[in-house]
């Protein structure tokens, strides 16, 4: 028997999804750089309850939630372990020091995009946008920011962030993927080849993880 309970929820749900929705519409024609989403977040005091609402990734390392009533609350890495946007899954992650290229700046925590697990786990970091025109809901707009890797082995917490806009042919490039790919000869081969390019890491590492080989025709469909 389905509780009245359940059926309040799935109407308020709807109900705020709608105002979402015309809410996005409104700022949209104000021209104002900010996007809200429903989804779902989990916080570190609770970890078995996955709570829903308006989520808004104001920072890299802030996120803020609204309720059915309209209040915000803002949360940090700390705070919530994950959350998730349609499909995209963010995690909490923490201490990874940027490339010179990004002035070595030390990330002491911050919300990353999980595209893949298994004995190697892939996160996307997304830098803070710099200017007015780009500032939204990074975690959303992937358009947004510089896109920064971060690979790490599944026993261990320590991360290599591997910067998107790195050359295949970098030999920093090279030298970070390398260890993650020494169970995988023809990956290796491929690497040195110059035929493996950053922006190609989340199929290379769905490649990996599932022990899937890397073909020709894979190949053209990871360049799309």
């Amino acid at each position: 028997m389905i509780k009245v309970s359940e059926i309040y929820f799935f109407y308020s749900m709807r109900f705020f999804t709608l105002l979402l929705a015309l809410a996005s519409t409104q700022l949209a024609h104000a021209q104002l750089f900010t996007a809200t989403a429903v989804g779902s977040y989990v916080l570190r005091a609770s970890p078995q309850v996955r709570q829903q609402g308006g989520l808004y990734l104001r920072s890299s390392d802030q996120l803020v939630v609204s309720d059915l009533a309209g209040k915000k609350t803002s949360f940090s890495p700390q705070q919530v372990s994950s959350f998730q946007i349609d499909k995209q899954r963010f995690v909490a992650t923490a201490g990874f020091q940027l490339p010179s290229s990004f002035h070595n700046a030390y990330v002491t925590s911050a919300f990353a995009e999980l595209l893949d697990s298994g004995q190697v786990v892939l996160l996307r970091y997304q830098t803070p946008p710099n200017t007015a025109a780009t500032r939204g809901n990074i975690g959303y707009d992937n358009a947004a920011g510089q896109q920064v890797y971060l690979l790490r082995f599944a026993s261990t917490p320590d991360l290599t962030p591997i910067p998107a806009s790195w050359s295949k042919k970098s030999t920093r490039y090279q030298a970070a993927i390398r260890p993650y790919l020494a169970s995988r000869p023809d990956l290796i081969q491929l690497l040195e080849a110059n035929r493996l390019a950053p922006k190609q890491l989340p199929f290379i590492i769905y490649l990996l993880n599932n022990n899937l080989p890397y073909s020709t025709a894979s190949e053209r469909a990871a360049a799309k």
